[in-house]
């Protein structure tokens, strides 16, 4: 059928998907869209449902601003350049980096589509030695090269993950495994993590995966220390009153975002404190409703650290609690 959508890529056209893009390029689907509507850096075409349809010249310059926005510059400036002046500036700032902390190439293995994208290149110190486009396909190769890091994308995790993943880290030699997942229980997750595995959940930059790398390499920090608000027991920034008093602010931008943020915030503290009830009420549905907590704990943990940017970029005072 003409137009027939594969894995939401349009075979055809060779189009994809806004959940596509977001995994290949680890933008959020709501930043991509407002990248649309603030700075027109892409412009998908709207299929018949009016759903977005991404080209791979939108994908290949999503992923560049994303790189570049990661490095620190701004997203209005780098909108307004040309695909190949993103790529130089990315070149440029890299080359920089690279003269400012020269060291020693990390060796990775990396297996997923996105590592198989052009231009979605793991950045720093890293040198990918092989590539696989899927995890069978490694678990299947005879000859396996050695490599300092394993990095996987798992769309699943299962309880039989973490065996499979020490056998491919001995197999070639790693220090460890970096796992990209969608899904997964806490206890899995808690396992693959007290074994040393680095688990980030999709989507996820691919600036952050090079960080991982090199923090796993340089053995640095943990997993929670580089990625704050990771981890399910992440204290509240704000307590109730406060956020009713955000809430009823009225700020001197001609805009509601701090008022919004003080509401999603408030909502995700009740969902959370629903999901540790679900647990206790429901002992046979305890790794799901604990995967619902840690999810709405660090997606609170998140809005908080951004509402906490806007009150001091607007100057928000309110009264200790």
């Amino acid at each position: 059928m003409a137009g027939e959508l594969e894995g939401g890529k349009n075979k055809l056209s060779s189009e994809y998907s806004i959940g596509v893009v977001s995994r290949l390029t680890g933008i959020a689907a709501g930043t991509l869209r407002m990248w649309e509507r603030r700075y027109s850096v892409a412009a998908p075409r709207r299929g018949e449902k009016k759903n977005r349809q991404y080209s791979a010249q939108d994908i290949e310059r999503l992923t560049l601003m994303k790189r570049l926005v990661d490095k620190g510059h701004a997203p209005s400036k780098i909108a307004k350049l040309t695909t190949d002046s993103m790529s130089e500036l990315l070149t440029a700032t890299q080359s920089l980096a690279n003269k400012r902390t020269p060291q020693k190439a990390i060796d990775v293995i990396a297996v997923g589509e996105r590592f198989m994208v052009e231009g979605n290149q793991l950045s720093g110190q890293l040198r990918a030695v092989r590539k696989h486009r899927s995890l069978d396909l490694l678990t299947q190769s005879r000859e396996v090269a050695k490599a300092d890091v394993l990095i996987m994308e798992i769309a699943t995790l299962q309880p039989t993950s973490g065996e499979i993943i020490r056998e491919l880290v001995t197999k070639c030699g790693a220090l460890g495994a970096i796992v990209i997942f969608r899904i997964s229980t806490q206890r899995t997750l808690s396992a693959l993590e007290n074994a040393g595995t680095v688990c980030l959940r999709d989507p996820v930059s691919i600036e952050h995966i090079s960080r991982a790398c090199q923090v796993m390499f340089n053995g640095t920090a943990g997993n929670n220390q580089m990625d704050p608000g990771y981890g399910g027991n992440t204290g509240n920034l704000f307590t109730p009153d406060q956020l009713r008093q955000i809430a009823s602010l009225s700020p001197a931008i001609k805009c509601e975002c701090p008022h919004h943020l003080a509401d999603l915030i408030t909502n995700l503290n009740a969902f959370e404190q629903y999901s540790a009830e679900c647990i206790n009420n429901s002992p046979e549905d305890r790794d799901l409703h604990e995967d619902l907590r840690v999810t709405s704990a660090r997606s609170r943990a998140l809005l908080e650290q951004a509402l906490k940017r806007l009150m001091k970029a607007e100057n928000i005072v309110i009264t200790e609690t």
